[in-house]
C-alpha cells in the first residue's frame, strides 16, 4: 500500500491509485478508508458505474443499507444492463422493507 500512497501523493488525480488503494483497504476491513478512496474515484470519474457498486457494496459492508442507495442507483442509471447492480439493489429494497415493517 506504501507504493499507491506514494503515487497518491505524486498524482492525487489518478483514479486508478484510488481504486487499488480502495480495495487493499476493503480486504483488510478499513471500510471507511476505503469508502474515502472511493468517494475520490466518484469525484474523478463520475460516469465509473463499477466505483458506485464499490460504494454501495462497502456502505452495506458496514450496515449502511440506506446509504447504498444512493450510489447502487446511479451505478444503475450508468449501466442498467449490469444484473449484479440490481442484486445489490434488490438486498437493500428489502433492507428499506424490513425498517419500515419494523
Amino acid at each position: 500500500m506504501a507504493d499507491l500512497d506514494k503515487a497518491i501523493e505524486i498524482d492525487g488525480t489518478n483514479p486508478n491509485a484510488y481504486y487499488n488503494r480502495a480495495y487493499i483497504k476493503e480486504v483488510a476491513e478499513d471500510f471507511e478508508g476505503a469508502m474515502s478512496d472511493i468517494n475520490r474515484v466518484v469525484q474523478l470519474r463520475p460516469d465509473d458505474d463499477r466505483a458506485y457498486y464499490d460504494l454501495a457494496n462497502t456502505k452495506m459492508a458496514v450496515g449502511d443499507f440506506g446509504g447504498g442507495l444512493g450510489p447502487i442507483n446511479k451505478a444503475i442509471e450508468l449501466k442498467p444492463d449490469n444484473p449484479s447492480y440490481y442484486k445489490l439493489g434488490d438486498k437493500k429494497s428489502q433492507y428499506n422493507l424490513d425498517q419500515y415493517c419494523k
